[in-house]
């Protein structure tokens, strides 16, 4: 089986170019508490999940696991030169509040164009830690996501 990473949801790069995931639009991250899992009955659920929802079971496509936490809204979101060598999509360091009670352990990142929960709300990419669970214990105290100095993730395209 092949390791998740830091992926985009191959459904969000289609949305995006069919135009229905806007730079503009906002875009929120949500903490969750199952890894990717590849689904040979279903599917390879980054190349065929469309829509976040709270509970992302591997029966039901998704990353698995469910959500922890309040969702929070990225700010200063920006697509940008990357350097001559694609367009990078960037926001702002982002901190979750009061997350969970004691003891849950955060596992994988999924970052999506907010609408409305599970119709419109577009996958867009997943974090974990190249493959492993990123292993965070909640305590009931914020955590802070500081995304790449190089942006969340690039397009690449065009020469350097």
């Amino acid at each position: 089986m092949a390791s998740a990473g830091n992926h985009l949801y191959k459904q969000g790069i289609i949305n995006m170019l069919s135009g229905n995931i806007d730079i503009t639009g906002t875009f929120t991250a949500a903490l969750i508490n199952g890894t990717y899992a590849q689904q040979a009955d279903v599917g390879d659920s980054l190349n065929t999940s469309s829509f976040y929802d709270t509970t992302m079971g591997t029966n039901d496509g998704g990353t698995g696991g469910t959500q922890i936490g309040n969702q929070v809204d990225l700010t200063v979101v920006t697509a940008s030169d990357g350097l001559g060598i694609g367009v990078a999509f960037d926001a702002a360091d982002t901190v979750f509040t009061s997350v969970g009670g004691s003891g849950e352990v955060v596992k994988g990142i999924v970052v999506f164009q907010s609408g409305t929960q599970g119709s419109t709300d577009y996958l867009l990419s997943y974090w974990d830690n190249d493959g492993s669970a990123i292993s965070i214990t909640t305590n009931g105290g914020d955590i802070t996501v500081q995304w790449s100095a190089g942006g969340l993730f690039m397009i690449s395209g065009g020469t350097s």
